[in-house]
């Protein structure tokens, strides 16, 4: 029997949502137990994040994240929105800036400050584009994540409140589906 032929992974365009793409790799630095090591696993993360939204396939980042991971549900609901009407291009997450201490608390977690940038988002539909979301460049996020014996798993992924209207609460999903017909 002959070898199946493989099927070129297809970004996803105006026509058309991705299909076939391939999931990000996790690298090895990305499983060793260290400051680099979480470093490594953050940038693999949103990696994850960002193959998640354009293959409307979450499998692989709940696979590397705790079932509590708060940012992770409501990534999973916006998800589910935006794929009811249509589907997601772009929205590239780049690690910019990581910052830890590397010391766990009590409960083996451990915390690092980051920045990412975001690329811009569109959102389309069979009857064509439905939206966007404005790239978001240098936006400060708080992470917290746990060594589980050969690997890393993210606890959970915020965006701090400004001190003047409040303390740190849970990140926003990055995107939600825009209402049809906004343009």
């Amino acid at each position: 029997m002959a070898p199946s032929p493989s099927v070129a992974p297809t970004p996803a365009s105006r026509t058309n949502p991705a299909a076939n793409l391939p999931v990000p790799e996790l690298p090895a630095a990305a499983q060793d137990d260290s400051e680099a090591g979480l470093e490594a696993f953050t940038r693999y993360w949103l990696e994850l994040l960002a193959y998640s939204y354009e293959a409307n396939d979450l499998v692989p980042l709940m696979q590397h994240s705790d079932p509590t991971c708060t940012f992770c549900q409501d990534a999973a609901t916006a998800m589910a929105q935006v794929y009811q009407v249509g589907w997601v291009s772009s929205g590239a997450i780049t690690l910019t800036s990581f910052t830890t201490e590397f010391i766990a608390d009590q409960n083996g977690v451990y915390t690092a400050e980051i920045t990412t940038t975001q690329g811009e988002i569109f959102y389309f539909s069979g009857e064509g584009w439905l939206g966007s979301s404005e790239s978001k460049p240098d936006t400060p996020h708080t992470i917290t994540a746990r060594h589980t014996g050969d690997e890393w798993q993210m606890i959970d992924y915020t965006t701090p409140v400004p001190a003047a209207l409040g303390s740190s609460s849970p990140g926003t999903s990055p995107g939600t589906a825009p209402a049809e017909g906004n343009q």
